[in-house]
Formats: C-alpha cells, structure tokens, sequence
C-alpha cells in the first residue's frame, strides 16, 4: 500500500546525540506515512490487519486453482 519512496537525511552519529533522536525524524516520517495509508484504507472501508490480508490472499489463490472462472468475492470470504 506504500506508494513512493521518500529521502529522510539523519543527522550525523556522534556522541552528543543520543541515538534514540538521531532517529526520531526516520520515525516521525514512517508514523505520518502509515497514518496517511490507515485513512485512505478507512475511506475506502478496506481496513484489514496484514495478518487478514493475508488470509484473504491465500483465499484468493486457492479460489483461483480450484476455478478461475468465477470472480473471487472478497466479501463472502471476510464473512
């Protein structure tokens, strides 16, 4: 669901910086990128785990080699 790729610069190593603020801004850009991610998925009423998605997704891959003829419901295989 990740849609582009982004450059976040990290200040230098050294000892006057603790590590867990050199890192801060890598973790402030990654939480705005998951939130962004969380409301499309809201909006779009797709809000499943990575673990569901999962399932569904062996769901779907089974669905196809038994019948690839039938379109797969993802609603019917949620339930």
């Amino acid at each position: 669901m990740f849609s582009s790729i982004q450059r976040v610069v990290l200040p230098a190593d050294n000892r006057k910086t603790l590590s867990c603020s050199r890192f801060f801004k890598l973790k402030k850009v990654l939480d705005s990128s998951v939130e962004l991610v969380r409301k499309g998925r809201h909006a779009s009423k797709t809000l499943y785990s990575a673990y569901y998605l999962n399932i569904l997704f062996n769901s779907a891959l089974v669905h196809v080699a038994i019948c690839a003829l039938t379109l797969f419901n993802f609603i019917l295989a949620t339930r």
